[in-house]
């Protein structure tokens, strides 16, 4: 027979009780202030309640949403509060003391607003988390990069109290900006170095049509001279002045493209047409050499998202190479060079350029992306480091081997399509 515990028992289990919850509030705090990032946590309540209403009268796309009404942003974050930061919030915000933090939201985002609207797509969506880059103003007004991590307790049917976590990244972007910078310089210097080599095809492209001017003006000239002048022939002539002139102009143009320091501009390229336009660029150089080029061009392959003057300096620069390696052995030799451009995965593309060289010694393979190395008398050793540099910058690869006949070496590389990274 079990005895009824009297008061003082029950009195003694409720202390105790009380004061393992108290301990286990009292961990949650230490943890929260202590955690080394900064931490806040936000009451999305009022938010959470006009979200059901929406999703009542139909809403399904927050995103249209707000184009349809644009003060709906202002409001949201208006309705979302910091209620509770940590040290290290205080200290990242700038603040004097965390009450000067807590509060609306909208203060704080004021610099991202398109990331919080895909933060709240997220949640409005059912989402549980959402992570993105953004930026804040600081009290001090200083913007800060930094990465927001944060979760939505009411997705799992929780109270609309969720935690945030901001990661300062503004150290780490800057560096980042400094080492594109870097690799920018490099890339102009490889440019410059591989015009210096091309300085005789150069002159060459450009003489040729300055001539067809000067002769036919003069031919002009003549035809004008007479007694009884020429008209139809001297404006037949000056048609092929203007032409030669916008043939050196555009040779002029190019080559300033590629000698000029300029930052990385993205735009929509079809691989074919940059091949084509690398190939032409080199068109004495490759005559010069004696070499024959045949384009294996895939057709209707997807669109690429880069830098046209970095892609055509990547297949220039590989070409000369092959150039140069053919043009180092005998006449007797063959002097082939066949570039295709393929599928190479799903969501990819690749240029494979082969040529008829002696191909790359053994021991070279593994250092020739190496920046300084090279085997050419005079060379720089950047121009492969510089080419691979490009290619990762985007997301793809750059890779060297031998001819599966061992007669001549095989450059392959390969970029993402369009959308591929999104």
């Amino acid at each position: 027979m079990t005895s009824e515990p009297n008061n003082s028992d029950v009195h003694d289990t409720l202390n105790d009780g009380q004061t393992a919850l108290e301990r286990g509030e009292q961990r949650y705090r230490d943890l929260f202030q202590f955690v080394p990032v900064p931490v806040l946590r936000i009451d999305r309540s009022e938010l959470a309640q006009v979200f059901e209403i929406m999703k009542a009268d139909g809403v399904d796309d927050l995103v249209q949403y707000q184009e349809a009404h644009p003060e709906f942003l202002e409001f949201a974050l208006n309705s979302m509060k910091i209620v509770e930061v940590n040290r290290r919030a205080v200290e990242l915000f700038g603040a004097r003391d965390a009450n000067e933090v807590l509060g609306p939201v909208a203060r704080l985002w004021s610099e991202s607003p398109e990331i919080c609207l895909a933060g709240m797509q997220r949640r409005y969506q059912g989402g549980a988390t959402f992570e993105a880059q953004m930026k804040f103003r600081a009290f001090d007004d200083q913007v800060l990069d930094v990465l927001y991590l944060t979760d939505f307790p009411e997705a799992l049917k929780n109270e609309a109290r969720g935690l945030a976590c901001l990661v300062d990244i503004s150290d780490r972007l800057k560096a980042q900006r400094t080492l594109q910078i870097l690799q920018a310089e490099f890339a102009h210097a490889a440019r410059v170095s591989m015009l210096g080599e091309l300085t005789a095809s150069i002159i060459h492209e450009i003489t040729q049509p300055l001539t067809a001017i000067a002769t036919n003006g003069e031919a002009a000239l003549l035809w004008l001279d007479r007694p009884q002048p020429e008209l139809i022939e001297a404006r037949a002539l000056m048609a092929h002045v203007v032409e030669d002139a916008q043939r050196a102009a555009t040779i002029v143009a190019k080559i300033r493209s590629m000698s000029a320091p300029r930052p990385r501009t993205e735009e929509t390229l079809v691989l074919a047409d940059v091949v084509q336009e690398a190939i032409s660029f080199l068109h004495h150089e490759i005559q010069r050499h004696g070499v024959k080029v045949k384009l294996n061009l895939a057709p209707d392959l997807p669109e690429l998202n880069v830098d046209r003057v970095q892609l055509q300096q990547v297949i220039v620069n590989l070409v000369i190479n092959a150039i140069q390696a053919m043009g180092s052995q005998s006449d007797e030799m063959r002097r082939d060079l066949t570039i295709r451009t393929r599928f190479a995965g799903p969501r990819s593309v690749g240029v494979e350029i082969e040529d008829g060289g002696p191909g790359i010694s053994p021991e070279h393979l593994t250092s020739l992306f190496e920046r300084f190395f090279t085997t050419k008398e005079g060379g720089m050793g950047i121009g492969l480091s510089i080419s691979r540099s490009i290619i990762e910058a985007y997301g793809g690869s750059l890779q060297a081997s031998n001819k599966v006949d061992g007669l001549g070496a095989r450059f392959c590389f390969t970029l993402p399509t369009v959308g591929s990274l999104t």
